[in-house]
C-alpha cells in the first residue's frame, strides 16, 4: 500500500522528469523524507536514514530487480564512530538547506520540504555534478563566518572514505584514522596544498578557494562523500565510487602497509582512473637502471604513473596515456601531468590552449640514443629536447627537474623551489585500469619485449656470420698484420723476430745523451 502511495506521489508532482534518480530511488527517498520525522530508536541522522531505507515496506526486503541489500545498522554504527563528531547533524543541515528551483507552489510546505530533501540528497550523491558535491562537502566543515579550515575538510574526506568502506567493504588495508593528519604524510601533503592557496594553514578557507583548488589539483576530493551517501541510501553504488588505489598484494616503497592508506588516498584525489586496480610495471628491484626501467616501459600502452623520490627529499612524478616507445622526439597528449606528493600536493597540467607556443606540445621524450645535436640521452616530460622540464638520466643521478617550460604549468617539483638537479633514491611504475586494459598493455609490453629480443638475437648471429667470412677469406688476418707490415717499411722502426718493435730515433737519442 504504502509502495502504490509513492508511485502515485512520484508520478502527481512528476518528480522522475524533476530529479536524477530512478523510480525505485525516488522510492526510497520519498519514504525516508515522510518517517524522518516519526519517532525511532535510532537517535542519529545516519541511523534513522539507513533504518528507512533498508525497511523495504513489508516485501522481504525485495522489490523489483533494483532492490538491493542497504547497509545493517551495525555497519552504520561502525561508520558512525569513524566520521567526526556532530557530522549527522552537520549533513542533515546540509541536505535541508539545498536550494530548490520553483518546482513547487511555495505555499505547499509538505511539497517544498520533501523537493529540498530531494535536491540536497542528489547534490551530495553528486547527482548534480562534482561542483555541487563540492559545495556540500564545504557545507559539512563550514563555520560559522561561511569558512572552513583545511584540515578539517581533507580529515573528513578521509573519514569519509573509511566510513564508506565500512558500509561496502572493498579492502582490507587499514585506513588508519588519528586525531591529528599530520601524522599521515598523503594527509598532511592534501593539507599543505589546499592551505596555501590561501594564504598559509592558519588562514580560513574560503568556498572559491576550496572549489578552484578541487578543479585544479584534487579533483576527485569529494567523491568520499558521493559513495558515502550513495552507500547508506542505496547500498550498491551504480556510477564512479571512490575506492583506494588497489595494489593487488604487490609490495611499494611509496605504499608501504605501515603509512596505512593516506598516500593512497592523496593519490586517489587527482583523476578518477586512480581508484581502480595498479600493476606494479617497474621498481628497483627489478634493477636500479635505466637499462631495466626500458625494458619494463617500451611498448606498454596503458596509462602509468611514475613515482620518484629523491636522494634530496621530496616525491614526484608523471602520470602518462601515451604507449611507452623509443623517439628521437617528443609525443604524447594533454591527458598527462606532472605532480609533487611531498612535501605537499601540487599538479602541473598541460597549459591552457590560448597560452600555447609550437612547444606547447612537448609532453614526453624517450631516447637512450639520442643523435640530434644536443639532444640528451634518457626519460624526458616537457621543456626541449636540449632541456626538458623533467629528466631522468641514463644514470640515475645528476637528474634534472625545472619550475618552468611551455608544455606544463609553472612550479617546483623538488622539495627546495631553488634546486633543479638530483639523484634518485627510489622510483616505481604502476599501470593503472581495469583488468581488461591492464592486460592489454601488458601484452603489447611483451609483444615488444619479444620483438627486440628476437632483433637482438639476429644482430648477433650477422656478427658471428661476418666474423667468419672475415677468417675464412684472409681479411682478418690482412687487417691484423696490416699495421705490421706498414710500420717495417718505416726507417725509424726496427722490428724484432718476436714481432716487437722500437724507434731507432729514439735509442740513438738516449745513446748521445
Amino acid at each position: 500500500m504504502e509502495c502504490l502511495e509513492s508511485k502515485e506521489l512520484l508520478t502527481n508532482m512528476g518528480l522522475l522528469d524533476k530529479y536524477p534518480f530512478t523510480e525505485t530511488e525516488l522510492e526510497t527517498l520519498v519514504r525516508c523524507h515522510g518517517e524522518m520525522k516519526q519517532k525511532n530508536s535510532f537517535a542519529t541522522y545516519l541511523g534513522k536514514l539507513a533504518k528507512i531505507a533498508n525497511d523495504k515496506g513489508g516485501d522481504d526486503n525485495v522489490a523489483g530487480d533494483e532492490w538491493v541489500v542497504v547497509p545493517s545498522c551495525k555497519k552504520v554504527e561502525v561508520s558512525e564512530n569513524i566520521l567526526p563528531s556532530g557530522f549527522g547533524s552537520r549533513l542533515e543541515g546540509v541536505i535541508n538547506s539545498a536550494f530548490v528551483f520553483a518546482y513547487s507552489e511555495p505555499s505547499n510546505e509538505e511539497a517544498v520540504s520533501l523537493e529540498t530533501f530531494l535536491e540536497g540528497v542528489a547534490m551530495c550523491c553528486g547527482r548534480r555534478g562534482v561542483d555541487a558535491s563540492r559545495r556540500s562537502l564545504f557545507g559539512c566543515c563550514k563555520q560559522e563566518k561561511g569558512s572552513a579550515n583545511a584540515g578539517q575538510i581533507i580529515d573528513l574526506c578521509y573519514r569519509l572514505g573509511a566510513a564508506s568502506n565500512a558500509l561496502c567493504p572493498y579492502t582490507d588495508r587499514e585506513f588508519g584514522i588519528t586525531d591529528d593528519v599530520s601524522y599521515s604524510r598523503g594527509l598532511e601533503s592534501l593539507v599543505k596544498s589546499l592551505a596555501n592557496e590561501e594564504g598559509g594553514a592558519s588562514v580560513p578557507i574560503r568556498i572559491r578557494t576550496f572549489l578552484d583548488w578541487a578543479d585544479n589539483t584534487a579533483p576527485m576530493i569529494a567523491s568520499p562523500l558521493e559513495t558515502f551517501v550513495e552507500s547508506l541510501l542505496f547500498g550498491s553504488i551504480n556510477r564512479a565510487a571512490f575506492q583506494l588505489p588497489d595494489l593487488q598484494g604487490q609490495p611499494s616503497v611509496f605504499f608501504d602497509e605501515n603509512m596505512s592508506c593516506s598516500r593512497l588516498f592523496e593519490i586517489s584525489s587527482l583523476a578518477p582512473c586512480f581508484c581502480g586496480k595498479f600493476q606494479r610495471i617497474f621498481s628497483p628491484s627489478d634493477g636500479f637502471c635505466f637499462n631495466r626501467l626500458q625494458h619494463s616501459l617500451l611498448g606498454y600502452s596503458g596509462p602509468t604513473l611514475m613515482i620518484i623520490k629523491a636522494v634530496s627529499g621530496g616525491v614526484f612524478g608523471a602520470f602518462t596515456t601515451s604507449q611507452w616507445k623509443e623517439s628521437p622526439s617528443f609525443y604524447g597528449n594533454s591527458d598527462m601531468f606532472l605532480f609533487q606528493l611531498e612535501p605537499q600536493l601540487k599538479v602541473f597540467r598541460p597549459i591552457e590552449e590560448a597560452k600555447q607556443t609550437k612547444l606547447s606540445k612537448n609532453y614526453m621524450y624517450f631516447n637512450s640514443q639520442a643523435t640530434a645535436k644536443g639532444a640528451v640521452n634518457g626519460l624526458g616530460f616537457g621543456g626541449t629536447m636540449e632541456k626538458p622540464r623533467l629528466f631522468i638520466s641514463e644514470t640515475f643521478e645528476g637528474c634534472e627537474a625545472g619550475t618552468f617550460d611551455y608544455t606544463f604549468e609553472p612550479g617546483s617539483l623538488l622539495a627546495s623551489e631553488w634546486d633543479r638537479y638530483f639523484d634518485i633514491e627510489d622510483i616505481e611504475v604502476w599501470g593503472i585500469g581495469t583488468e581488461e586494459t591492464l592486460s592489454d598493455a601488458l601484452r603489447q609490453r611483451n609483444q615488444q619485449q619479444g620483438i627486440t629480443s628476437s632483433n637482438a638475437r639476429k644482430a648477433q648471429m650477422v656478427d658471428k656470420s661476418a666474423l667468419l667470412c672475415d677468417f675464412s677469406a684472409g681479411f682478418m688476418e690482412n687487417k691484423m698484420f696490416a699495421h705490421q707490415a706498414h710500420v717495417s717499411q718505416r726507417t725509424d722502426i726496427n722490428i724484432s723476430s718476436n714481432g716487437g718493435a722500437h724507434s731507432t730515433d729514439v735509442e740513438v737519442s738516449r745513446c748521445e745523451a
